[in-house]
Parts: structure tokens; C-alpha cells; sequence
């Protein structure tokens, strides 16, 4: 689940509020509590920074994963089809990267978009 900056804050504000309101009782000046209170905010905004992209890198890996999967089995499929044994014997020689470049090719896609 991605992260949610809009919940995450609402949820910083009310927890900030009651915690004032229970410095404010006990007697700590509002200069300590303001003073608490951009300390808090700037942790807060650390957090939200490293979870925003934590979560995000976690999201990418995942597709790039499925991607790859997916791909493989484009690949396999394709070779699979082949009639010409000469041919399937030659690409299933090959590397990784270089039957990548050949599927792409064979479904027109530019192959300077895609880095492995």
C-alpha cells in the first residue's frame, strides 16, 4: 500500500494537538511548545521523505519484476514457436540482455528506452 501524505498529517495533527494541550496544562510555555512543535514537524517531514520513497522503490522493484517475469515468458513463447531448429538452437545460445534487444525489436519498441 503506497504511502498517504494526507492521512499521515491528519493523523500528526490530531496527536500534536492533544499533545499541546497536555503541555499547556501542566505549565510549559508556548515558546517550548512552538519550539517542540517545529521539531516534531521537521521529524515528521524526515519520515514522510523516507517512507514516500521506501515505498515507492519497493512498488518499482515489484514491477520490474513482474516485467521481467513476463518477459521471459514472451521470450520462451517466442522461441518455443520457432519451426527452424538451426534458429532456436542459435537464440537459445544467447544471453539474457541480447534476447531482450531481439524481443523488443520483433515488437518495435526502441530499445534505447529500456536499461537491464
Amino acid at each position: 500500500m503506497a504511502y498517504n501524505h494526507g492521512y499521515e498529517q491528519y493523523k500528526w495533527d490530531r496527536w500534536k494537538i492533544k499533545e499541546e494541550k497536555q503541555l499547556r496544562e501542566l505549565g510549559m510555555s508556548e515558546e517550548m511548545i512552538l519550539e517542540l512543535r517545529n521539531y516534531d514537524k521537521e521529524a515528521f517531514n524526515k519520515e514522510r521523505v523516507y517512507y514516500f520513497w521506501n515505498r515507492s522503490n519497493e512498488e518499482i522493484l515489484e514491477h520490474k519484476i513482474k516485467f521481467h517475469e513476463s518477459l521471459c515468458e514472451n521470450i520462451h513463447q517466442i522461441l518455443d514457436q520457432l519451426d527452424n531448429q538451426e534458429l532456436y538452437y542459435a537464440l537459445s545460445q544467447l544471453d539474457r540482455l541480447t534476447l531482450q534487444i531481439i524481443f523488443y525489436r520483433v515488437q518495435n519498441i526502441p530499445t534505447q528506452k529500456f536499461h537491464s
